[in-house]
């Protein structure tokens, strides 16, 4: 097979689902960021994990999470894809429209912000107690 640039090969030549969540998150990144050639293979692979964590959640949702007394091995799987999917995606660190907008949503900044609310209340009453 002749070389022929990443950007013109065909999405599922690239081991995409055609119509798969892992395509339209591929398309949707290249279209409106700039990668270099590094973070275009950590797209891809992200974009290739993403697709095994939806084929995996297909599999659980029909068989169940348990087979008999046991865990089905797809969810087990499917925690394992989703947690290397996190990283990759991590590892690429695309923007975050939502924090550049002010509106953080992420879970581990919820929690902060729950946090700081908690010690901010718990303070707050001792100083009124005084």
């Amino acid at each position: 097979m002749p070389d022929i640039p990443p950007q013109t090969v065909p999405v599922n030549a690239q081991g995409l689902e055609p119509r798969g969540r892992g395509a339209a998150f591929y398309r949707k990144a290249k279209a409106a960021y700039q990668f270099n050639a590094d973070e275009v293979e950590l797209l891809l692979e992200s974009a290739r994990q993403l697709d095994l964590v939806e084929r995996l959640h297909g599999i659980v949702s029909a068989d169940g999470p348990m087979l008999g007394d046991r865990l089905h091995p797809a969810a087990t799987e499917l925690r394992q894809a989703r947690d290397l999917l996190r990283k990759l995606l991590c590892q690429l660190a695309m923007p975050d429209e939502d924090a550049a907008a002010g509106k953080s949503t992420s879970a581990r900044s919820h929690k902060a912000r729950r946090a700081a609310e908690t010690r901010w209340n718990l303070y707050g009453r001792h100083s009124d107690a005084r």
